[in-house]
Parts: structure tokens; sequence; C-alpha cells
């Protein structure tokens, strides 16, 4: 699968990282704007995790999809979308834990969420964008 980094919500201009370590709970290094409201309408939109550094010590990993319409200014990022507790076992290198469809009807502002339940990881890196195909 070939990564565009201007559809990596794990993209890290700085250090030009396309995955980002998740240790604690915490929204994603890029959040992606989109000139329009309604991203989804027409070709579906795809979002997909892969683990690129093998997880340690906590329990599981929900990533979340949120949306807001002027980028959390004055309307705070919510959940659109859900991947669930995916559990340490499944939170190995090279391992697609996540893909889903963005519904239809997003505003035009995204980042993902990562929610670590259980301890802090120790280690873990992950890689999560969009998919227009």
């Amino acid at each position: 699968m070939t990564q565009d980094i201007k559809n990596l919500f794990t993209y890290n201009s700085s250090t030009g990282a396309k995955d980002q370590a998740v240790t604690a709970s915490a929204a994603s290094n890029s959040q992606l704007g989109f000139g329009s409201k309604d991203i989804g309408k027409g070709n579906p939109v795809r979002v997909y995790a892969i683990v690129t550094t093998d997880f340690a010590t906590l329990t599981s990993l929900e990533i979340a999809i949120q949306e807001s319409s002027d980028d959390g200014d004055s309307d705070a990022y919510a959940d659109v979308i859900s991947s669930g507790a995916i559990p340490l076992a499944d939170l190995t290198a090279g391992d697609i834990v996540w893909e889903a469809t963005l519904p239809a009807e997003c505003e035009k502002y995204l980042q993902a969420y990562f929610t670590v339940a259980g301890s802090n990881a120790t280690a873990g890196e992950i890689l999560v964008g969009l998919s227009f195909k």
C-alpha cells in the first residue's frame, strides 16, 4: 500500500516520520483539512491503521477518527468512527489492525485519537491514514 503523506494522520512534518509512537492517550501528529465538508460523499474514503513497531505493556489501543468544523478552534474534535479496543496480542509489527469506511458526512477537519487502556505503552508505533480508492 502506498501512503501519501498528505493523507496520513501520523505524519510528523518536523522529522519526516510517517508513523507515530503511541505511549499514552493522545491526538495524532497531523490534523487533515479538506476544502469542504462531506469528504466521504461520492467515492468511499477508507481509514487504515498499520502497526510498524510492536506494542508493549498496554492492555489495548483504541483508534478514533474525530471531526471538527474549524480545526478545534471553537468546535472541539468529536469521534466519528472508532476501531473499538484492539488487544495487545493484535498489535504486532506489519499487521493491519483496523480498516473502515468514513461516514459520508464528515466535517472538513479530521484527526486520529489514540486511547491507551491499562498501563501506558513502553513501545509501539502505528501508521494511520486515509485511502481514496
